[in-house]
């Protein structure tokens, strides 16, 4: 089977993804879409990105980037760029790793055989008038894969005629193993800086923390847009002790993610609105104790009073304040977290279930 896959540039999920596509078998070429403005959080010119993208290469017949201009009207224009690049030689499925535009272009290219991978905020956060048209693509595709059974519920919900099945995106489990912490008690987030990731609630919460806690930093991995005014209020409002446990990253390559989750013993995540986050898979199949929002998507992967509100960071502080302390839960949670993901969330068993879909379509 030829596969023809359209991705975000600046989505980091997306390079695991179709490099375990790729090793089913598939000839697959890959459609790059850059971000628009400040979509992206991480930095695709970095060294280790740039690794990552060359390793992609040598895995797929093709990679491309699109042709795109500003705006919502540049998925539209891709639609017909599309039409005409697999006019001679087309691929056998089309797949679109993102619902919303990419799915558009996708649906507009004219092929008959598409598929739509629908990830979170591409279902959850659109806005009218929006919503009407990613339901009229998730509706003509031939196929709708949901990345949890939460967002297959709402995908339904948004395009009832539409064709949709539940299936994880999961992780490399023989990859994303339990490592070894780094002396102090070490949290991480690796959401990006955005609105919907919420991290200042996290910041907010570290600055309530007890003074006699066990030694303890945080991590932010990533980028974004919010990323300069969260530190201007970590400046701000952290004392200088808390200040100088928490470390802003900006950004990090593949590899060296891998290590610091690694190195970590808790992981945080304070977001509004989720799919099944791949970080969050990452992060339990490493054996971080989650500490997470309540919201539908992240219940299914909690621990019993580790969910808190979005919006309570005195809650927040409380229970990231019990993670640090309380070693001997850490430690017994870590071999049955990664065990989970294997049994669940397994991206080869998830890929090849995926690539069988895609052929009997």
């Amino acid at each position: 089977m030829t596969l023809a896959i359209l991705a975000g540039l600046g989505s980091p999920w997306s390079y695991a993804a179709i490099e375990a596509i790729a090793r089913q078998g598939v000839d697959v070429e890959v459609i790059h879409i850059p971000p628009d403005g400040a979509e992206s959080y991480i930095d695709t010119q970095s060294p280790g990105w740039q690794q990552k993208i060359a390793s992609l290469e040598s895995k797929v017949s093709a990679r491309v980037v699109a042709p795109m201009a500003r705006g919502k009207l540049r998925y539209v224009k891709l639609g017909p760029w599309l039409k005409q690049r697999w006019r001679a030689n087309p691929p056998d499925v089309v797949l679109s790793l993102y619902g919303g535009g990419m799915a558009l272009s996708a649906v507009l290219s004219g092929h008959p055989k598409v598929a739509i991978y629908a990830v979170g905020s591409d279902i959850l956060a659109v806005k009218f008038p929006y919503r009407l048209l990613t339901a009229w693509s998730l509706q003509r595709a031939k196929l709708v894969l949901a990345n949890g059974d939460f967002l297959a519920e709402q995908t339904k919900r948004l395009a009832p005629k539409a064709r949709v099945e539940s299936l994880l995106l999961g992780v490399d489990t023989d990859r994303f193993v339990p490592g070894h912490s780094s002396g102090a008690v070490q949290l991480i987030c690796s959401r990006g800086f955005k609105p919907v990731y919420n991290n200042l609630a996290i910041l907010k919460a570290l600055a309530l923390l007890p003074e006699d806690l066990p030694e303890w930093k945080m991590v932010f991995a990533a980028g974004g847009e919010l990323l300069g005014p969260s530190q201007q209020w970590a400046e701000a409002n952290l004392s200088p002790e808390q200040r100088r446990r928490v470390h802003f990253l900006g950004g990090v390559g593949p590899d060296e993610l891998l290590g610091l989750v690694q190195q970590s013993d808790v992981f945080v995540s304070m977001s509004r609105s989720d799919g099944t986050a791949t970080s969050l898979l990452e992060a339990l199949s490493c054996g971080l104790f989650p500490v997470l929002s309540d919201i539908p998507a992240n219940r299914d992967w909690a621990e019993s009073g580790f969910l808190i509100a979005p919006d309570d960071v005195v809650g927040l502080a409380r229970a990231v304040a019990t993670a640090i302390e309380d070693n001997a839960k850490r430690e017994a949670a870590k071999p049955r977290l990664h065990q989970k993901i294997v049994d669940t969330a397994n991206s080869e068993t998830n890929m090849a279930i995926l690539v069988q879909r895609l052929k009997e379509l």
